[in-house]
């Protein structure tokens, strides 16, 4: 018998938990998963848009241009291309894909985020800190 109660006692925690969780995504408008970056792959050194060789670090190194191709897993009205929060590019056919000229930017880490929108305007994310080698001087 008191099995029986742990039993309900531990399924009502799941659902309390799960039910947590969807109004957590809800509250923020933003869905992770639906949207994966492709390239650059997380830990590989890039330059002039080709991947070299693994970091021992497991830090994304770029240096020069890198096209950005992301993987969607539903119908997408377009997405979003942004660096360090500002958006640079907005492609609204597949392949979807943006390519970063790194040159114009501060060496250091900056950030990729690409955002999808399906065609209810829900909002897919996904995003990766890299490290750009360049010449420019930080601003």
């Amino acid at each position: 018998m008191g099995g029986v109660n742990l039993t309900k006692r531990y399924s009502v925690t799941l659902f309390v938990i799960f039910l947590l969780l969807i109004l957590t995504q809800i509250s923020h408008g933003c869905y992770q998963n639906k949207i994966t970056i492709a390239r650059p792959l997380e830990g590989y050194v890039y330059i002039m848009d080709k991947k070299i060789i693994p970091t021992f670090s497991g830090k994304t190194i770029i240096i020069g241009k890198i096209t950005i191709f992301v993987i969607i897993e539903e119908e997408i009205e377009r997405v979003e291309f942004k660096i360090d929060g500002i958006t640079l590019h907005k492609d609204y056919l597949p392949p979807f894909f943006f390519t970063w000229n790194t040159l114009k930017y501060a060496r250091g880490t900056h950030t990729i985020k690409v955002l999808a929108y399906d065609m209810e305007k829900n909002a897919f994310y996904d995003e990766m800190n890299v490290n750009v080698i360049s010449f420019k001087r930080k601003e």
